[in-house]
């Protein structure tokens, strides 16, 4: 508040007015008090310009997380993909594989029939002569001859029942890692449609 003094000189054709600011106490208070709200609002509009920054810079972050994350989620889906064609190839392989023992079985089952045929045509043919002959000597060599190949056959056999074991294995392996990959891609997809929210 200001208190006005009009001093009048004496003339009536002038009228001058002088005025006297004299500040008063609520004056003088309301100006400490306007200072200290002043003050108040530049410390907060300071540390709402940091806070800006701050949640600008986790933003950033937040998005650059999100797009590592659809990165990593593109690259989990591409492996779990050529898994996928690794587990087709490998299916196929195992039906090969259980279908070439199937045919080496029933290889093997004619090749004993065989030679047992031929073992009892040899006894018989030992008992009727006991010196030996031209047809003796062949049908010998025959006997081993399909021996050989009857032991060729075993060995193959072997070869393949170890190589659909090992195939197996495999197989089971990559069906855990596949199992481990499709957890790992339910969980990433969880993290980022939460971070989405």
């Amino acid at each position: 508040m200001a208190t006005q003094i009009n001093d009048d000189d004496g003339e009536h054709g002038k009228n001058e007015s002088k005025f006297d600011i004299i500040p008063c106490e609520v004056c003088v208070e309301n100006e400490e008090c306007f200072k200290q709200k002043r003050t108040i609002l530049e410390k907060k509009e300071d540390f709402l310009n940091k806070t800006y920054v701050e949640v600008a810079q986790k933003e950033e972050f937040l998005e650059q997380k999100i797009k590592e994350t659809v990165e990593f989620e593109e690259y989990l889906n591409q492996t779990h993909s050529e898994f996928e064609k690794k587990k087709l190839f490998l299916i196929r392989k195992c039906k090969e594989v259980l279908e070439k023992e199937n045919v080496l079985k029933q290889k093997e089952e004619e090749l004993t029939q065989n030679c047992n045929v031929f073992e009892k045509e040899n006894e018989m043919l030992k008992q009727k002569c006991s010196t030996k002959c031209n047809e003796c000597i062949q049908k010998g060599n025959n006997i081993q001859a399909l021996q050989k190949e009857y032991d060729v056959m075993k060995y193959s056999h072997h070869w393949m029942k170890e190589a659909y074991d090992e195939m197996k294995d495999i197989f089971k392996d990559l069906e855990k890692r596949n199992l481990k990959l499709a957890e790992t891609k339910r969980f990433l997809e969880a993290n980022y449609k939460d971070k989405k929210n």
